[in-house]
């Protein structure tokens, strides 16, 4: 399709595959899937303004290390819980980016398999 051919061309499927498996969008793949909107070096502020103000994207606190601006798409994460056999159920946040989530990781803070398997976004976090 259209899209993964041009986000094949820009090199960034790895950002792709972020949105996909962890609602992460990355700043150059906005900038991209908007690149075929007329003058959209003129309207790119205000319209990202909008939909951050209308939680449709959250930014993402920058890391020093890594510059790039990241956004969570709060309307791809589920809104079910994971169903697990056990008799409860526990759930956390993690608001980081993924850098800083590979490091929580490595260092054995958290559990990436729990991350993938247990995450998921209650009704009413963001606005809808």
């Amino acid at each position: 399709d259209q899209v993964s051919r041009r986000v094949a061309r820009a090199g960034l499927a790895d950002q792709w595959d972020d949105l996909r498996e962890y609602a992460l969008l990355g700043g150059e793949l906005l900038q991209t899937l908007w690149s075929d909107i007329a003058d959209i070096d003129a309207i790119f502020g205000p319209l990202e303004n909008l939909m951050v103000r209308s939680d449709i994207l959250v930014p993402l606190a920058s890391d020093p290390d890594e510059p790039r601006k990241e956004y969570l798409v709060p309307e791809l994460l589920t809104k079910e819980p994971p169903i697990t056999p056990e008799a409860t159920q526990e759930f956390f946040f993690v608001f980081a980016r993924k850098s800083a989530l590979d490091r929580w990781v490595r260092d054995g803070k958290v559990s990436g398999e729990d991350c993938r398997k247990r995450s998921m976004l209650p009704p009413g976090l963001f606005s809808q």
